[in-house]
C-alpha cells in the first residue's frame, strides 16, 4: 500500500476485489467496490494515518450517498478490510476514527456469505488462469461479431438516406416564391394541381417540392418569352402590310 500522497496511484489488493464478487452481486457490489477503493485513495492520501469525519470524507470523495455508506462500512468492518475504533478522553466518548487494515480481510476471506467455505481461501474464489483464459475467449468473440458486423451492416453514413415527402401549404410554397423573387408562378395554382394528382410527377412520387416550384417557374418564363416573341413577329408583319 502507497501512503505518499502525491503517488499517481493507490494500490489495492487483488484478494480483496476477489472477495468482494464472490460475496456481493449487481448493484451492491459496484458500490462495495466504490467504497473500498475510495478507502483504498484516503489512506494513501492520509499516510495510513486514522480517518476522521470518515463518512462526509468517503461521500466527498466517491459521490457515494451518505445514507448507504454506514451500511458499506459495517460490510468492510465484517470482512476485515476496516476497523472502527471509539476515540475516548478522560472516560468520555470523543469520537470514532476509521483504520484501514486490508491485511485482516485474510482470515475473513475463509467465510463467505455468513458460511464456512471448508478450508477454502480467498486465493480460491477465482483461478486467475481461468480468469483470464475467459477474458480472451471473450474479447476473441467480441472481435469476432464486430468483423461480422463491418460486412452484414455497413455503416450508416455510406447508406443512403430515405427522405419523407412533406406537402407544402400555399403559405410555404409563397413564402418560397418570394425568397426567389419568381414571377410566373401562382402558389394556390401550384398547390391545387399537384394535389389533384396526389403529389405525383409522372409515375413517380414527388421527392422535392422546392425543385417542382422551379421547374414550373422556367416552364413559365420560357413560354412567357415565346408569346412575346410571337406577339412581336406579328406586329411587325402588320406593321409591313
Amino acid at each position: 500500500m502507497r501512503s505518499i500522497r502525491e503517488q499517481p496511484f493507490c494500490w489495492q489488493e487483488k484478494f480483496i476485489l476477489r472477495l468482494l464478487r464472490k460475496k456481493y452481486k449487481g448493484q451492491e457490489l459496484i458500490k462495495m467496490k466504490c467504497l473500498y477503493n475510495t478507502i483504498t485513495e484516503i489512506d494513501s492520501d492520509f499516510n495510513g494515518k486514522k480517518i476522521k469525519f470518515y463518512t462526509k470524507t468517503i461521500a466527498t470523495y466517491s459521490g457515494l450517498s451518505k445514507s448507504w455508506i454506514p451500511a458499506g462500512i459495517k460490510n468492510l468492518k465484517e470482512l476485515g478490510i476496516i476497523e472502527i475504533v471509539e476515540e475516548k478522553e478522560k472516560g468520555k466518548f470523543k469520537g470514532k476514527y476509521l483504520i484501514f487494515t486490508p491485511e485482516r480481510a485474510k482470515n475473513a476471506g475463509k467465510t463467505v456469505n455468513g458460511e464456512h467455505g471448508n478450508g477454502e481461501t480467498v486465493n480460491d474464489f477465482i483461478n486467475t488462469s481461468e480468469h483470464i483464459s475467459l477474458l480472451e475467449h471473450i474479447s476473441l468473440l467480441e472481435h469476432s461479431e464486430n468483423s461480422q458486423d463491418e460486412f452484414s451492416n455497413p455503416p450508416i453514413a455510406n447508406q443512403k438516406k430515405k427522405t419523407v415527402f412533406i406537402v407544402p401549404t400555399i403559405s410555404q410554397v409563397q413564402d418560397y416564391i418570394t425568397e426567389k423573387k419568381y414571377k410566373y408562378i401562382d402558389a394556390k395554382i401550384f398547390v391545387n394541381y399537384y394535389a389533384s394528382k396526389g403529389w405525383m410527377v409522372g409515375k413517380n412520387k414527388m421527392k422535392c417540392w422546392k425543385s417542382a416550384v422551379t421547374g414550373w417557374e422556367l416552364r413559365e418564363a420560357k413560354k412567357r418569352q415565346e408569346e412575346d416573341k410571337e406577339s412581336k413577329t406579328v406586329r411587325y408583319l402588320e406593321d409591313r402590310i
